[in-house]
């Protein structure tokens, strides 16, 4: 029996597609243990048993990296850190697909999800609701937690997206009152500007007492 040694991303991306077709065989009444099933899954695979499961792999790099700017490691999902040419070349690659996704530099949190995901992290939602407090509609004080999670542009638009800068706490009515002519803008983090069916505007700061962090 040979050792295979391959490209990190390579290894990684023929695992997760081993792991996730086990897992779809691994019923209540399948006695085979996980390592079985995945050997048995790569057996398939190897001699030409059809499959369609797809998976993709996550690398996390720096921007700045990319451009070439520095040499900052990148960090490949379920691996480990991985080299800043390495990271480039893989860039490079025209059947690769790239997901902007932006990360707060001091805690790592993700603070914007692009287009990637609807529903946000619940490490967003806390970040978000942190910064408001409150409903972000007019003269409402409902609590934060208590409210929904709102896209200021609607997700469905062209340009709506899961991000910091992007989303906020509103209750049910402030929620529901942009499907009746209302149009809300929010033109920094934790600033929004209400517009009414007849043009009258309403500037809200949820939570004036700590004002949103600069990112």
């Amino acid at each position: 029996m040979a050792l295979l040694f391959l490209p990190a991303e390579s290894a990684e991306a023929i695992y997760r597609i081993i792991d996730t077709i086990a897992r779809s065989l691994k019923t209540k009444d399948e006695t085979r243990t996980m390592d079985a099933l995945r050997a048995d899954a790569l057996t398939d695979l190897c001699l030409g048993v059809p499959s369609n499961v797809r998976t993709k792999i996550e690398l996390r790099v720096d921007a700045t990296t990319l451009m070439g700017l520095d040499n900052n490691p990148a960090i490949l999902s379920g691996y480990g850190p991985m080299t800043a040419q390495r990271a480039r070349e893989l860039a490079g690659d025209e059947n690769s697909e790239w997901y902007r996704i932006l990360t707060d530099p001091v805690s790592g949190v993700v603070i914007d999800h692009g287009r990637t995901r609807y529903r946000p992290t619940k490490a967003l939602r806390d970040l978000v609701n942190a910064r408001d407090q409150r409903c972000c509609g007019p003269a409402c004080n409902r609590p934060a937690a208590t409210c929904e999670f709102d896209h200021t542009t609607p997700f469905r638009d062209p340009e709506g997206k899961t991000a910091y800068d992007s989303t906020g706490p509103a209750c049910k009515f402030h929620n529901d009152i942009k499907e009746h002519g209302w149009t809300v803008t929010q033109p920094t983090p934790g600033r929004f500007l209400w517009t009414s069916p007849t043009g009258r505007t309403y500037d809200v700061t949820p939570n004036d007492e700590y004002p949103p962090p600069p990112f």
